[in-house]
């Protein structure tokens, strides 16, 4: 269960039981607040993937606040962590959005790598074919009322996603702005090494 929001439609093992995401999602909210959760269980809870969850905890600011038993000063994305149902409860109110290009600029401001745009995500397109948003922005209760409706669900990196047509042109612009942005820096790190590199050549002659 490496990738539970993937599996948001169909089902997944959970404590060895084969469930709908939907029973395990049931399952997790009637949980005391308290209570800790591993770091697949948190990313069910927050319907992202795991590997969202190790690259948040990488980025400091990004993610929820998480527990890492052990020695002080234990470091490394290896370690064992947990999530407090609270913490993340409280994360999720945080980053509340009001609207698709709240939401499109949010995701945006996470794509800081090319690894970032790399990154396959599910995102929702309408009857029509456009891209209309991506499933994790929307709530629970969205998605489950799209189940066995016209809505696909389509597995894409950012920069394919911005090279389709969408539903809301602002929306589309805004994260097409974040993507090209991060390209913009890629091409502008490679011009000023190709040029460090012509001028330590030039200074051997």
């Amino acid at each position: 269960m490496s990738n539970p929001a993937k599996s948001l439609m169909g089902q997944v093992n959970y404590n060895g039981e084969k469930m709908s995401i939907v029973d395990v999602l049931n399952c997790l909210n009637a949980l005391n607040d308290e209570v800790m959760l591993t770091t697949t269980e948190a990313a069910i809870f927050l319907r992202v993937s795991v590997t969202t969850m190790e690259r948040w905890r990488k980025q400091d600011g990004v993610g929820p606040e998480y527990i890492q038993p052990g020695a002080a000063g234990a470091m490394g994305t290896n370690q064992s962590c947990y999530y407090l149902k609270s913490a993340l409860i409280t994360w999720q109110k945080r980053n509340t959005v009001t609207g698709s290009l709240a939401a499109a600029v949010r995701k945006g401001q996470t794509f800081s790598t090319i690894f970032d745009l790399a990154e396959t995500l599910p995102y929702y397109l309408n009857p029509n074919g456009d891209v209309e948003s991506m499933v994790e922005n929307n709530t629970l209760g969205t998605v489950v009322e799209r189940v066995g409706q016209s809505w696909e669900v389509v597995w894409m990196p950012a920069t394919e996603a911005c090279s389709r047509r969408w539903s809301s042109l602002a929306a589309h612009k805004e994260l097409s702005a974040q993507v090209q942005k991060v390209l913009s820096d890629i091409q502008f790190g490679i011009t000023n090494s190709v040029e460090a590199t012509d001028i330590a050549e030039s200074l051997k002659g």
